[in-house]
């Protein structure tokens, strides 16, 4: 790291601007991963309106095909009971 001639002549010892910004960086990295764990436990389903559920196919695409869907009625991100045929705006192809 290249100082100054304002640091020599003082003798400072002082962190750079860089490396008090990689410093930081790296602290809200970590906060950020520990943090995700208590996020995502503390995420809830959405109800069946919010996701836009609707109890029949939508072209080729329906609820068994997803991969939220979890035999033989329930919804990784959807409440309450959902049919193999349904679909809904959360849906993700498997």
């Amino acid at each position: 790291m290249r100082k100054h001639s304002a640091d020599r002549a003082c003798g400072c010892s002082q962190p750079g601007r860089r490396q008090f910004l990689m410093r930081g960086a790296t602290a809200l990295t970590a906060l950020a991963i520990a943090a995700f764990p208590r996020y995502a436990a503390a995420q809830q389903k959405a109800s069946k309106e919010q996701a836009g559920y609707q109890p029949r196919p939508k072209d080729s695409q329906s609820c068994a095909s997803c991969t939220n869907f979890m035999p033989p009625r329930d919804c990784k991100v959807v409440e309450g009971p959902v049919a193999p045929n349904g679909w809904s705006r959360l849906y993700k192809p498997k």
